[in-house]
């Protein structure tokens, strides 16, 4: 059994290896494990140490420390800030979004439209382009219909 004390149970991580760490129960009983990874060893001391927090810091008391001024480690924890919601923040930040969305569609309709309109000069070219073929197809089956004349006399010869 591990009982907890204000000392104890204490993990220390071994500096040369990074899946390596020693689980002290009490000064007498020291467990030196490893780990699978070096992610493993992390989080096996991490819940070790916040039991250990739980049983012996009071939980306002950490709740206090995560509001502390990190530029001013050696002040004192400030107040949580008040539960009041900001409103003329969260509009601010809304509006921003809103502008960054609204400037993002402005910018993909113009794509699609010079897409689209390049789609259709294409598509005009391509008929343009099938329809003289077509016609000359149809001459040339005309011609070559009627015995070849008016046929060019190399294209006979092929």
């Amino acid at each position: 059994s591990a009982r907890y004390s204000a000392d104890y149970p204490r993990v220390l991580m071994t500096p040369k290896d990074t899946v390596r760490f020693d689980l002290e129960l009490r000064p007498s009983r020291v467990f030196h494990l490893s780990a699978l990874s070096r992610t493993s060893r992390d989080l096996i001391a991490l819940a070790v140490r916040a039991f250990h927090a739980r049983r012996f810091v009071a939980t306002s008391f950490v709740l206090q420390q995560m509001h502390q001024d990190p530029s001013d480690p050696g002040r004192a924890p400030t107040r949580e800030r008040s539960s009041i919601i900001d409103l003329n923040g969260l509009v601010q930040g809304g509006s921003s979004q809103l502008r960054l969305a609204l400037e993002q569609s402005t910018v993909s309709r113009g794509l699609l439209l010079k897409q689209q309109n390049e789609m259709a000069s294409v598509s005009a070219q391509l008929e343009d382009t099938i329809s003289s073929y077509s016609k000359m197809i149809a001459n040339l089956q005309a011609s070559l219909g009627d015995g070849g004349a008016g046929v060019p006399p190399e294209l006979l010869r092929q």
